[in-house]
């Protein structure tokens, strides 16, 4: 094999970065009235900038177009305002990546100040200094606070400070706006009572897709990612079928955008011409929806032990379900195994909660009789030996973060 011809071989994409989770489009199917309520919401920055601290909700399932819609708005946004004379800066914070109040802010500071002086800065002075140089500058800041669900697990405090963070400055203009997108609203009895008031009135709610929305977003990216001719309807139907709430999926834009680029790599390797629904079924078989990454990155690391604990059982036992006593106590012994101080009963019973709404998986109290009652768990969508190896993954490398 020459790897020169190799590499440069005509492929069946002519840009796959289109395909990708990162690219924003000019156009984005379906969520107009989203867009939509964001105008309605930060308006003011540009009528009346600096006259209140403007902020909002988004929240919706995974691959819903939430962090697409506040890209998109956050970029047309600045080109309003410039247009308008209002200097307006954009800055994309995610919580998995930033997990403390000090990380957020320092993120702010970074997009915002050339040649930040590198001493040591708590959280508040390093916003007094972010201030200064916004009214000196006479800027403002659009912030998005993206995958808040992780902020608020690991840092419920810094969630409260972030929906408050106007208070110091009541008697100047305000400087910052911020919009928070999360999976759900969980976030809400962690906040004062009045901001989660204030909060309730601007939500934004982002409904999975359904196969036919799915269909029209492919066919909107297909054109620029492949070459002419390659992908068919049909494949675009299989695809948006696998994907679509009302046909059995997660209605999750991401997954369908993945499972068409991994069926032209498939097709690719096997020196076709074409993408087939063959490519796109075997390409199904290598992808778990529930399992991407992103969704076991937001769960923290007591919930990723327990749903180690639940795919090794299921891995050793063969069976279809197990038990929540013996997972506790297989947690229990990863948790020693690891020299990690085990949670109590109370606080797992509330992480399986978190994971069986996650998606991740199933569980069910049922009636033993004259034995109680007792609850089974069980994950019908994914091998539990895939399941394991990446959430054990997970662990070890935040582990040896520390």
């Amino acid at each position: 094999m020459s790897f020169e011809e190799e590499f440069e071989k005509k492929g069946i994409f002519k840009d796959e970065s289109k395909l990708s989770s990162d690219y924003v489009p000019e156009n984005l199917p379906f969520r107009d009235v989203h867009i939509k309520q964001l105008i309605s919401f930060f308006k003011g920055m540009v009528e009346n900038p600096g006259g209140v601290f403007y902020k909002a909700v988004a929240y919706g399932p995974v691959g819903t177009g939430k962090t697409a819609v506040a890209k998109r708005f956050g970029s047309s946004l600045i080109n309003y305002a410039t247009s308008k004379g209002v200097k307006i800066k954009y800055v994309h914070i995610n919580c998995y990546q930033n997990r403390t109040l000090f990380m957020v802010i320092k993120r702010i500071a970074d997009a915002l100040i050339p040649n930040l002086p590198p001493r040591g800065f708590s959280a508040q002075e390093l916003l007094d200094v972010i201030w200064g140089y916004l009214e000196d500058k006479d800027f403002y800041i659009f912030a998005v606070i993206d995958e808040l669900d992780y902020l608020a697990k690991l840092s419920p405090d810094a969630l409260y400070t972030l929906t408050r963070l106007s208070d110091a400055y009541l008697d100047r203009k305000q400087r910052i706006s911020i919009l928070f997108i999360g999976r759900n609203l969980a976030f809400l009895p962690i906040i004062n009572q009045s901001v989660a008031s204030t909060l309730s009135k601007n939500m934004i709610r982002f409904e999975p897709y359904k196969s036919s929305q799915i269909l029209k977003i492919l066919e909107q990216r297909v054109e620029d990612a492949f070459e002419s001719s390659v992908v068919g309807n049909d494949v675009l139907t299989l695809v948006a079928e696998a994907s679509g709430v009302d046909t059995g999926g997660n209605g999750d834009a991401r997954y369908a955008l993945e499972l068409l680029w991994r069926a032209g790599k498939i097709a690719e390797q096997n020196g076709s011409q074409r993408v087939l629904p063959e490519h796109v079924r075997i390409a199904k078989s290598e992808i778990h929806p529930f399992i991407r990454d992103e969704i076991l990155l937001s769960l923290t690391n007591h919930e990723l032990l327990l749903l180690q604990s639940i795919a090794s059982l299921l891995k050793k036992n063969y069976g279809i379900h197990v038990s929540f006593s013996d997972v506790e106590e297989e947690y229990n012994l990863l948790c020693e195994a690891k020299n990690i101080e085990p949670r109590k009963h109370t606080q797992l019973w509330e992480y399986l909660q978190n994971l069986k709404n996650a998606g991740l998986i199933y569980a069910k109290t049922i009636n033993k009789g004259n034995r109680g009652r007792t609850t089974i768990i069980s994950i019908h969508d994914i091998p539990a030996e895939v399941l394991e190896r990446q959430v054990k993954t997970i662990l070890e490398e935040r582990i040896n973060e520390k």
